[in-house]
């Protein structure tokens, strides 16, 4: 019997980019007040704004927002980093989703989830088919990188640079974007 304590896993292993870098949003270049112009939507109501001498895009309402953005990933190999950053206990919940196609339908579907919840006891972190990856205390105005890697058809899952989850992936269509 082998004991939780003596396992060797991976979980430390830290997050590496990739070789070549397919999109890229810098909202220092959009204007308090504005909306991203290089998404192909917004939902939800959301601005630019000035925080810690960052310009951030932020919710203005208390309902879901996101964006969209239509861009051919292929089924494995890819990876997306992006960085959130919590400003009250109660921050508008965020959902990162990774579409892929409906061939049925020919519309997007959402083939894997993040869902990122701000509350006053922590911020939780699940991912759609695992349930809850990491529950953070005090997080209130940290910020928090996350980067998703798909590679060998398993999706990894860092935060702050280190890995936290581990789980198969294997689209049936290509990656088309995400929301």
């Amino acid at each position: 019997m082998i004991f939780g304590g003596a396992l060797v896993t991976g979980q430390k292993i830290k997050f590496t980019p990739g070789d070549k870098v397919l999109f890229s949003e810098d909202f220092s270049k959009c204007s308090v007040g504005e909306i991203p112009s290089s998404f192909d939507k917004i939902k939800g109501m959301g601005e630019c704004v000035k925080y810690k001498n960052k310009i951030w895009f932020a919710p203005t309402s208390a309902s879901k927002f996101g964006f969209l953005k239509k861009i051919n990933l292929g089924k494995d190999d890819f990876s997306i980093e992006f960085t959130l950053f919590t400003n009250n206990y109660r921050d508008v919940p965020y959902d990162f989703n990774i579409l892929s196609i409906n061939p049925a339908k020919k519309e997007p579907k959402v083939e894997k989830a993040l869902h990122f919840a701000f509350e006053p006891m922590g911020c939780h972190i699940s991912l759609s088919g695992a349930g809850e990856l990491r529950n953070t205390p005090a997080c209130h105005k940290k910020k928090f990188h996350i980067a998703i890697q798909a590679r060998r058809h398993l999706l990894r899952i860092y935060l702050n640079g280190k890995r936290i989850a581990s789980t198969p992936f294997t689209p049936k269509t290509d990656i088309i974007g995400f929301e």
